[in-house]
């Protein structure tokens, strides 16, 4: 669960970002993880090994690459993490245009940083939960 999510989020992201610069960009969203990784989650409970093993520092747990048969909630899961990747069904995260709008149209630079904490506290903070809810300033 956690490599199938965790590299459909990565993947959404850079794909839905790189066909956002486009005219007519093409938005991939979390349904097409949810087939594709279906097969692959299944296919990968029957091949990988069910071998236990320990990770220094946790003591005595044990470990496995494969936990048992793909269910409904990995599934779930990574339809999770997939959604997170498509910037939540839109396509691509929208402060990204803003540092694009910086750096081509005003020919202004902005540092990594600056853009990275534009970027983040749209998309996490209280201001995507106002457009989400149609917040418009009058209340």
């Amino acid at each position: 669960m956690w490599f199938l999510g965790l590299f459909s989020c990565i993947l959404l992201s850079f794909l839905n970002q790189f066909f956002g610069y486009r005219t007519e960009p093409l938005v991939i969203t979390q349904i097409t993880v949810q087939v594709a990784t279906l097969p692959i989650g299944r296919f990968m409970a029957s091949a990988l090994p069910t071998a236990k093993f320990r990770i220094p520092g946790f003591g005595s747990r044990k470990f496995s690459l494969n936990p048992g048969p793909f269910n409904m909630k990995e599934h779930v899961l990574i339809t999770i993490f997939a959604n997170a990747g498509s910037a939540f069904g839109n396509g691509t995260v929208y402060a990204v245009l803003i540092v694009t709008i910086i750096k081509a149209f005003y020919g202004r630079s902005i540092s990594f940083f600056g853009s990275w904490l534009l970027i983040i506290t749209t998309q996490v903070g209280l201001l995507d939960v106002f457009l989400a809810s149609g917040f418009n300033g009058k209340t």
